[in-house]
């Protein structure tokens, strides 16, 4: 479907291509009259400002779309609070980070399901914005075990939870680790070739490695 292919758009880093199908999609939704499709619309749009540093943007499309899908056919509401409250703690605001999380509801609702994961990955960011460094170890690999068990995602472009785990492992003077999960992380992103994933690795790679090569 369109939103397969824009979901691939998005992790690819064809930016361009993924907001020329975000707004023809909408513009359907609108002709059409459906709530359910325009809050697709929102969800993906809302993702894709928030991977082009349009916070703000992000912020108010993922909040428009959970305000329809709490109504209804709810399947995306854990990805669109990720992505919701990562750019709010991207923006800096912890609190309002937190305060986002019980709009998808209880976590045991989704404790079962594919895209809980995303919960799970958003608890460990919101850790790490804590300072609890062990919780965002913990909730990073555990996000690992759940996005390569129940959706078969080892592309870090998805869920990044090799890199973070190892920023947490690095707070927490487990270098071993550290450097264990970035070198993952790394050889997954360039697998892919992706351009943003494979920099977020790289910087990660580098601070797990230190000195004149972890520099390079």
């Amino acid at each position: 479907t369109v939103w397969a292919v824009i979901g691939f758009d998005l992790w690819s880093d064809h930016y361009a291509e993924a907001e020329r199908r975000i707004e023809r999609a909408l513009d359907a939704a609108r002709r059409r009259g459906s709530s359910l499709a325009n809050a697709r619309g929102w969800y993906s749009r809302g993702w894709l400002r928030y991977l082009i540093g349009d916070l703000a943007g992000a912020v108010a499309d993922q909040r428009r779309a959970i305000g329809v899908w709490r109504g209804g056919m709810e399947l995306y509401l854990p990805a669109a609070t990720y992505w919701l409250a990562l750019a709010l703690l991207e923006a800096g605001d912890v609190d309002a980070a937190a305060q986002a999380l019980p709009a998808a509801g209880s976590p045991d609702r989704w404790a079962e399901t594919a895209l809980g994961v995303f919960l799970v990955a958003v608890d460990g960011r919101l850790a790490h914005a804590r300072g609890d460094a062990r919780t965002a170890l913990e909730r990073h690999l555990t996000c690992g075990e759940l996005a390569v068990g129940r959706l078969g995602a080892r592309n870090p472009a998805l869920l990044p939870w090799r890199s973070e785990a190892a920023i947490a492992a690095l707070e927490l003077g487990d270098l071993e680790l550290a450097r264990r999960q970035a070198a993952d992380a790394l050889a997954a992103a360039e697998r892919y070739g992706a351009p943003r994933a494979l920099g977020v690795a790289q910087r990660v790679a580098g601070l797990a490695t230190g000195g004149s090569e972890g520099l390079a």
